[in-house]
């Protein structure tokens, strides 16, 4: 948990400009802006990181085909739409190393993040960066 905490505060990543809002807004601004210096996102369980921004993400990664982004950690987080789930397996090309979500996402959670993983290795030729996928207590 500490080693956690500490990288989550040095890669300043989802805690927003003071550090108390719930929203990932500014952060999901930053991937959709291509940000250079946004190559690892901690989301911690305070902040809301539901369906909807999900969906978001996932949409910012498969257009910005050139996004830094390499390790997204968003465990803890409740996504109850398994498409969601799916459509960021489909724009996990580049990312390395991924952790999310909750211990409800359960085996149909899995299942529609590998299926969108596998449409992903399909339209990629199977060259994908992804080196590490932690589902560990989600319920399978």
């Amino acid at each position: 948990i500490a080693k956690t905490f500490t990288y989550t505060l040095f890669k300043m990543s989802a805690w927003g400009k003071n550090g108390s809002a719930r929203s990932c807004e500014a952060i999901l601004r930053r991937g959709e802006e291509n940000d250079p210096r946004l190559t690892e996102l901690v989301i911690l369980p305070l902040k809301k990181f539901g369906s909807k921004e999900v969906f978001r993400l996932a949409k910012c990664l498969e257009s910005t085909g050139g996004t830094h982004l390499r390790s997204l950690q968003a465990s803890g987080h409740a996504i109850d739409d398994p498409n969601a789930l799916e459509a960021l397996g489909r724009g996990l090309s580049r990312i390395e190393n991924i952790a999310i979500g909750d211990s409800e996402m359960g085996d149909g959670g899995v299942r529609a993040l590998c299926r969108g993983m596998e449409s992903n290795l399909k339209s990629t030729d199977g060259r994908i960066a992804l080196k590490s996928v932690d589902l560990s207590y989600k319920n399978m």
